[in-house]
C-alpha cells in the first residue's frame, strides 16, 4: 500500500499526500482479500482530508468499490460528499 506520494507543484516546489487505511478484510471461507474498507488521504500543504469508503460485500459481489466520499477542511468542516450506488447489470 501506498504510504505517501510526493509531487512536482509546477512552481519549483513539491507537494505531498498522506494515506491511511483502515478495515482490512478476508474472507473467512478462504477466498482472500475485501480490501480495506476506508482509506484517508491528506494533503500535506492544505490539511483537506479525503475519506473514501469501500464495499467487501462478497455476497452482492461488490468488492472495493466506491460507496461514500467525503472532503473535509484541516478544522473538520465537510466541504464536499458524494455517495455511490451500485446495481448489477442484468445478463
Amino acid at each position: 500500500v501506498v504510504s505517501k506520494v510526493e509531487q512536482d507543484n509546477g512552481i519549483g516546489g513539491f507537494s505531498s499526500n498522506t494515506y491511511q487505511y483502515e478495515g482490512l478484510k478476508f474472507h473467512q471461507q478462504g477466498l482472500g482479500s475485501l480490501g480495506f474498507s476506508k482509506r484517508t488521504i491528506t494533503s500535506q500543504v492544505t490539511g483537506i482530508r479525503t475519506f473514501e469508503y469501500y464495499t467487501q460485500d462478497i455476497a452482492s459481489h461488490k468488492i472495493g468499490l466506491p460507496t461514500l466520499t467525503q472532503v473535509a477542511a484541516q478544522n473538520g468542516v465537510l466541504l464536499k460528499e458524494s455517495q455511490q450506488t451500485w446495481q448489477p447489470v442484468p445478463r
